[in-house]
């Protein structure tokens, strides 16, 4: 694994405790800073209280999904001009979910297991940025 081209601060939206221990775990081990919501009304409310440079997005959220909130974050950002990085994190890989996540705004897509180093590779473009 590349050292992190910098430190992020990252909005995990995921409801599963296993999920996130594990994404907390590797992400700190890279210096990232991590904030947790476990649903997307929590998330929406995190994004609008702090600045975050980019967003973990479980597609399968209780209340508002992963999709829902993505079209919420990009309509709020239409007009303030802004762009957060959202990267997709779902057990479904069909090509079809991919292009629904991808036309709702998602920038890049993660399958799960998530596995470490496609993780840190997205993160460290999102870095480079």
């Amino acid at each position: 694994i590349f050292p992190p081209e910098r430190e992020l601060k990252i909005l995990i939206a995921e409801d599963e405790p296993v999920v996130q221990e594990y994404l907390r775990l590797i992400l700190a081990e890279q210096n990232h800073h991590t904030v947790f919501a476990a649903s997307g009304e929590e998330a929406l409310s995190l994004l609008a209280r702090d600045p975050f440079h980019c967003i973990l997005m479980d597609i399968h959220l209780p209340g508002l999904d992963g999709v829902e909130t993505t079209k919420i974050i990009r309509k709020n950002e239409r007009e303030t001009g802004a762009h957060i990085p959202i990267i997709a994190l779902t057990a479904s890989a069909l090509a079809e979910e991919r292009a629904e996540f991808l036309e709702a705004g998602m920038d890049y897509f993660l399958s799960k297991p998530i596995k470490e180093g496609a993780l840190m590779a997205v993160l460290n473009r999102i870095a480079r940025r």
